[in-house]
Formats: structure tokens, sequence, C-alpha cells
């Protein structure tokens, strides 16, 4: 993102020519007054500042607390009004807390909210906009799912909860694995296995998630786990139970002194069976990649795009894959870029960039290469277009990404 250069910035260079000295009468203190309320009445009509809203998941149920997050990297005008909130969340709590960088000598000053929140009602809920003076946040849209059918008995005080979604999935495509331990009583350490499954890629997706939730009554801290599975065969698959180990606190004071006496438990969750279907007849692609998301994008270096016989022209392509493993994403030399004269125009690729982060949601993998591409000869060369099929397994059909073709010029030096 290109940043606005500063106010005082602004008034260089050829704008100035054309200003109209309004201070040449003025003293020289007076000047400088002017110039400083000036100043102020052009950075009193900057544009607002921006309030962003995360949660520490999306989904949630409608018995679970989650947290709500409104962040800025400037303060807003004003103090949040969190009132239109209150008519579908139930505000459990809220803190604020600020943060001051110093980044080459540059002061950054961040400042955010947190709530935690329950839903009052299930569905697809929109959040307002939230008032900070005239400041405000962009609504924001969370799904609620209907509380939880089973779970602890009455008389359960711990337990160990597994979701798999989805149970029929794709050879090769993401399965998101939950755990959730919940507990009404206090532990004194706690440890959990780690699913293991014949054939598939098993992948931790961030750091372990703690809120409470009702149920049959009773209020559980809950710990909630999650990773990423993706079988690499089709067919019947079975997820066995997870094994949890804890130590109950069962008597005891709670003064420093005071020794607290434990009982060891033991518990599984129920084993969790998918169905795993293989690749569909209808994808026409070379490259299988089941997917909940795929984009692609282009830069140049030059706009536009012409350069001077021998001097570089790069172009870098990035394809991000939501919910596949980097293995799958195809290199762009697959996909057909070529498309221009041989000999006419010398293509020098970098080596690509690979990432793949596992967050909350799942894995993203992007793919990112640069090629400097050099026209020998003056003219006009025509790279065609980038086409690369994917499986929507959100939608259950076949999608294509696409890039137009794009046309660079190589310009005589007489030219150049």
């Amino acid at each position: 993102m290109v940043n606005s250069p500063p106010v005082a910035t602004q008034l260089r260079g050829d704008s100035m020519k054309n200003r109209v000295d309004f201070t040449g009468g003025l003293p020289a203190a007076g000047r400088a007054l002017f110039l400083l309320l000036a100043l102020f009445v052009a950075d009193s009509g900057s544009a607002s500042t921006a309030i962003n809203v995360s949660t520490d998941r999306n989904p949630v149920r409608l018995d679970e607390s989650f947290t709500l997050t409104f962040s800025s990297l400037a303060a807003p005008d004003g103090e949040p009004d969190f009132l239109p909130l209150e008519e579908v969340f139930d505000i459990r709590n809220q803190s604020q807390s600020s943060n001051v960088s110093v980044i080459n000598g540059s002061y950054t000053r961040s400042v955010s909210w947190t709530l935690e929140v329950m839903a009052r009602k299930a569905g697809v809920l929109m959040l307002p906009a939230i008032a900070f003076g005239s400041d405000s946040s962009e609504p924001f849209r969370i799904k609620v799912l209907p509380a939880s059918a089973d779970g602890p008995g009455l008389d359960d005080d711990i337990a160990v909860e597994v979701q798999a979604e989805p149970r029929n999935p794709y050879v090769q495509a993401q399965i998101l694995y939950t755990i959730q331990f919940l507990r009404k009583v206090d532990i004194v350490q706690a440890s959990l296995s780690e699913p293991v499954v014949e054939d598939a890629v098993i992948v931790k997706l961030g750091d372990d998630r703690n809120f409470s939730v009702m149920r049959n009554g009773h209020r559980y801290v809950v710990t909630e786990r999650k990773f990423a599975i993706f079988p690499q065969k089709s067919g019947p698959v079975v997820i066995p139970p997870v094994e949890m180990k804890v130590d109950v606190v069962t008597s005891g004071g709670r003064g420093f002194f005071d020794r607290r006496t434990t009982r060891a438990r033991r518990i599984r969750s129920e084993a969790v069976a998918l169905d795993v279907r293989p690749v569909p007849p209808e994808f026409t692609g070379d490259y299988w990649l089941p997917a909940e998301q795929v984009f692609l994008e282009q830069q140049w270096s030059n706009q536009p795009l012409s350069v001077p016989v021998g001097e570089p022209l790069t172009r870098t392509l990035k394809m991000t894959v939501s919910g596949a493993l980097l293995s799958l994403l195809p290199d762009f030399g697959r996909l057909g870029v070529e498309g221009l004269g041989s000999g006419q125009v010398k293509r020098y690729p970098d080596q690509p960039v690979v990432n793949e982060q596992a967050g909350p949601s799942g894995i993203v993998s992007t793919r990112e290469q640069k090629t400097a591409l050099i026209p020998s000869i003056a003219g006009r060369y025509r790279l065609q277009g980038i086409e690369l099929p994917w499986w929507n397994t959100r939608t259950d059909r076949l999608e294509v990404a696409r890039l137009a073709d794009v046309e660079i010029e190589g310009l005589s030096l007489a030219a150049g």
C-alpha cells in the first residue's frame, strides 16, 4: 500500500508555482503563525481514522463466548459506543490497551478495545458500525451456529469433544479438525494426544484458544485446539479418538501453604468417520487443486508496459490459495506464461518465493514468481493469459482463476 505523503511534503514542488502569497505583508512572526494555522486547517480535513474489527474465531456457537477486537493505528476521535452491540450480543467483559513503537525514528501508536461477548441468537449476524466520536468501524459479519446438542452430561465435570468439517471431503482437500477440552473444576495439569490418521498430512493451526461456554445450566472453561487434515487417498477414513490425561483438584485450600489433593483422570473423545471422495470427473485441469479460495494477481515494474531495447521489465506473478497445501500449487511455468517470440524477448526468472501459513481458519499457501523480460528487438509482444482450474470445496464445483493477455513493448533506442 502506498502511503500518502504528509501535508508539509505536498506543499513542495511545482504546486507552489501557482500559489498566491497571502503572507507577503506580514512580519516574520505573523507569517510563521499563518503557516501553522494553515497546516492545522489542512490536517483537520484529513481522512477519518480507520478502525479494524476482528474476532478470535468465526463461526462461533450460540452458547460460547468469543472475543471481538476493535483496533486502530491512530487515536480515534472519541471513546467507543458499544451500546448497539447489546442488541445481538451479551457483553461479558471489555478492556482497552495501547502500544507505542519506534521504527526508524518514527513513533507509531496503536490502540485496541477487546470485548468478550456471547451471541443472543443464532444465524448470520451483522455487527453494526461502532461510533468512536466522528470515526466509526465498518460493519462486520459473523456466523453463529446453534447451541451444541451433544455435550457433557449434568454430572460431567470434564469432557473432550471433537468436530470435523467436512465429513465427506475430496482427496487432498482440507478438513478442519477441532478438539475442545471442557471443564468446570480446577485442574493442576493436563496433556492431550494429537490426532493420528493414516495416509494423511496433519498440521496444527495456531495457538490454543480459551473461552467459556454454557452447557446444561453449567459454565465450562474451554480450551480449543485446531488441526488441518489432508487425506491423501479416497475411501473410508477414521480419525481415532484423542485422549486427555488430567489431574483434577478434589480438595484443599487456596492458601500458599495449603496442600491440594488431586485425582488423575483419563478421558477420550469419540472417533470420527469420514468418506473421502476421489477427484470428480467434472474436473478438467491438469493439476488437481481443491481449495476454498484462489487468487491470481500480477504487478509490473513499469507503467506503461514499455522499455527500451536491452532494458528489463519485471513481472511479478502471485497465487494465493486458501485451504490447500503448498505442495499442490503448480509452478507458473507449467501454466503457459510464455507466449513471446523465440529469441526476441529474453527471460530471466528469479527463484520463486513460497509460503505456507497455518491460521485459525486453515492453511493459506502462496507462490510468487518474479521474471525479468528484456526485449532484444523493438516491437510489441503478447504474453498469453493464465488459467488455473481449481475445485471450489465450498460450492462443490469447478472454477477457473484467470489473468488476461498482456502486451509489452520494446522501444528502439532512438525512441527510448
